[in-house]
């Protein structure tokens, strides 16, 4: 490399070679919200969870009564009128998947169901609950917060007079009423609302093409209310004979739990021997039927009460799911919460499916109120050269001691990059900004963590910035400058030297330097007139030039 230089300005060339990229993407909305102004902690206590290994996406159910969720119209912090300004984050500040079933804006009550990625068995686990935020308008309900395998589901709350029961995993399998259900039918369950079916000609026929083969759960609230000995169907379907029958289960003799499937060739079927369950139509129950390809089991209430092996290596057969409220005959009492799965849910799972949905005010804890010391009003990331820049804005600011800016890791965990104070003395609108020296080409993800006075934390949104793209580029920044003026050159020909040169608007040349491959040049700019220059890069073939401002 050869360097020239004159008495106003010395150039000097720091050679890298790189790709450089200047996309900035502004924060998306799926981090935690700029706006929301208050905060509960969910504390999922660790004795609830059996065993010792953590449940992986975990639709964890909230229901309660909760006077801050009322709008502010009744009183209380939800700006929007229909409770959409509510978010559950995890304690990494990721947006958790939720579904809302039931929401009143009157009283505060709440029935959602939140994933949660991982839930302990062995200590407990946090999330929060997020609340008052004036620019949600969207519903945050979707259908993404239920496993794959979970080909099926209905939280039987709907008015059957009006409307279908809707597949809440979103796979199209809604159910229609038959046997004259009204109103009526709808009745309070154990989650939310219920239908009640009565025995004689009710029943919802389920759409889609649910197929449950090889291994399966099927899991359904009950509240029985039998007045025969007979067999009264809950789930199933009989495709002609019984050797066509998809999995199913009834009541049998008030007490005892009969299910079974038909492999084509025989009705595989089992009978618990005692009673199992109470017919006096105030206790519900949870019947939760598996089958892993070895062991046909039955848990009511979590707890494994049977367990058949005769139909080890068999199979159901080919006939799709069809009914809830009949098999061939009819079921008498309410029906809530019914799944269907295409894997065998394990013990611990199902004990604490139980124990969240039969008592959800003793699973979960939620705790007062916190407002939270500052509002975002947003983040950026932007390349520069080598380097990236993370920028934010704040107000309202209350106790806020400093912030961690954060970088993914490739593992998929947030990293500390480093630590900014606070504002010590904050105004109406509050900037900061910190630099990533040693971005990386790959595309990468930040977020800033505010940390309070007390050590309560919140997180801003998750901003991304593109991967170094390999086109052809010149970039030349700050311009105007008053200092260091930077120059990077991406895409052109690696096997030619690069000349760049700055010339004065008489024609006079400045400064210039060979660049023997592709990369950066910094020019220090101390004792240069402040005036407007052109800035030339030429390797022969490939060529570009711009005007400079120098102040």
């Amino acid at each position: 490399m050869k360097t020239y230089w004159n008495s106003l300005l010395t150039l000097t060339a720091y050679i890298t070679i790189q790709f450089v990229s200047t996309t900035c993407l502004k924060a998306a909305p799926t981090g935690i919200s700029s706006a929301f102004l208050y905060s509960k902690t969910i504390t999922i206590q660790e004795n609830q969870v059996p065993g010792t290994d953590p449940l992986l996406n975990f639709p964890l159910l909230i229901n309660r009564v909760i006077p801050e969720l009322r709008t502010a119209s009744n009183g209380g912090r939800l700006q929007n009128p229909n409770g959409y300004d509510i978010q559950f984050v995890d304690s990494n500040g990721v947006v958790l998947p939720v579904q809302i079933e039931r929401y009143d804006a009157t009283t505060g009550e709440l029935v959602a169901w939140v994933q949660v990625p991982n839930i302990s068995a062995t200590e407990d686990t946090e999330i929060y609950l997020q609340y008052g935020n004036p620019t949600i308008t969207d519903d945050p309900s979707g259908s993404d917060l239920w496993i794959e395998d979970n080909v099926g589901r209905w939280h039987m709350d709907a008015d059957p007079s009006v409307e279908d029961l809707t597949d809440v995993t979103g796979m199209g399998a809604d159910g229609v009423a038959n046997g004259g259900m009204t109103s009526a039918n709808r009745v309070e369950g154990i989650i939310g609302y219920a239908n009640y079916f009565d025995g004689s000609n009710d029943y919802f026929q389920i759409g889609g093409n649910i197929v449950l083969e090889d291994s399966f759960t099927l899991s359904v609230w009950i509240k029985s209310a039998q007045v025969n000995n007979q067999f009264h169907g809950i789930l199933g379907n009989q495709r002609g004979s019984t050797t066509r029958r998809s999995p199913s289960l009834w009541v049998r003799e008030q007490n005892r739990i009969h299910g079974g499937f038909g492999d084509g060739t025989a009705w595989r079927s089992w009978i618990t021997p005692d009673s199992v369950i109470s017919n006096n139509e105030d206790t519900w129950h949870l019947l939760t039927s598996t089958f892993d390809g070895t062991n046909y089991r039955l848990y009511v209430d979590g707890k494994e009460v049977y367990n058949d092996t005769r139909y080890a290596g068999l199979s159901p057969t080919n006939s799709r799911m069809r009914w809830i409220g009949r098999v061939d005959n009819y079921f008498r009492g309410a029906i809530d919460e019914v799944s269907f799965y295409q894997t065998t849910l394990d013990s611990s799972w199902i004990q604490t499916m139980f124990n969240s949905q039969n008592d959800p005010t003793t699973f979960v804890e939620i705790e007062v109120e916190r407002t939270l010391p500052l509002t975002w009003l947003g983040i950026e990331a932007t390349r520069e050269g080598t380097q990236s820049r993370i920028e934010w804005t704040t107000t309202d600011e209350i106790n806020n001691s400093h912030f961690v800016i954060e970088k993914r890791s490739e593992t998929g965990e947030f990293i500390s990059l480093g630590k900014l104070a606070a504002h010590p003395h904050p105004q109406t609108l509050n900037y900061y900004q910190f630099h990533d020296f040693h971005p990386g080409p790959a595309a990468i993800q930040y977020r800033v963590k505010q940390v309070d006075m007390d050590g309560q934390f919140s997180y801003s949104s998750i901003v991304e910035i593109a991967a170094v793209s390999h086109r052809e580029d010149v970039q030349v920044y700050p311009n105007p400058s008053n200092g260091p003026l930077h120059v990077s050159i991406t895409g052109w020909d690696e096997h030619r030297s690069t000349e760049v040169t700055i010339w004065d608007l008489s024609g006079r040349l400045v400064a210039r330097t060979d660049l023997s491959n592709l990369g950066n040049a910094t020019l220090q700019l101390e004792g240069i007139d402040a005036g407007t220059y052109l800035l030339r890069a030429s390797n022969g073939s490939q060529n570009h030039q711009q005007m400079i401002q120098l102040r």
